[in-house]
């Protein structure tokens, strides 16, 4: 097998030249690879912050939201109980359908009341 014409060979003067002639344009490459680099990772950080803080908001919302829901004593209307597991037992399905049928009547029966809210 031939061996590569550059394995074991000194550098030449033209070899040295244009490492001379291009280090310094491939220091500069590499350091603006690496801000780059260091710019996605911190767009990517901001993302996942602005994901995990939209999340948290809307689970608040939807808590504030079940909260309003026992407050105006849907749940013992429709016989929920608190503290069960709503997707779970065949029962508390039943009783999870009946509220959403309660909102949705309320809804198409008093249109204006949900615009104004």
């Amino acid at each position: 097998m031939k061996e590569s014409p550059h394995k074991n060979q000194k550098a030449t003067s033209s070899d040295e030249e244009l490492y001379q002639k291009y280090n310094p344009q491939l220091l500069k490459i590499t350091q603006e690879i690496n801000r780059l680099h260091s710019q996605k990772a911190a767009l990517l950080h901001k993302q996942k912050i602005k994901t995990e803080k939209a999340r948290k908001a809307r689970t608040r919302s939807l808590i504030k939201l079940g909260g309003l829901e026992c407050v105006a004593r849907l749940d013992e209307l429709c016989n929920i109980e608190l503290g069960k597991d709503l997707q779970t037992k065949e029962t508390m399905k039943e009783n999870v359908e009946l509220l959403l049928g309660l909102l949705i009547i309320s809804q198409n029966n008093y249109p204006t009341l949900f615009l104004i809210l």
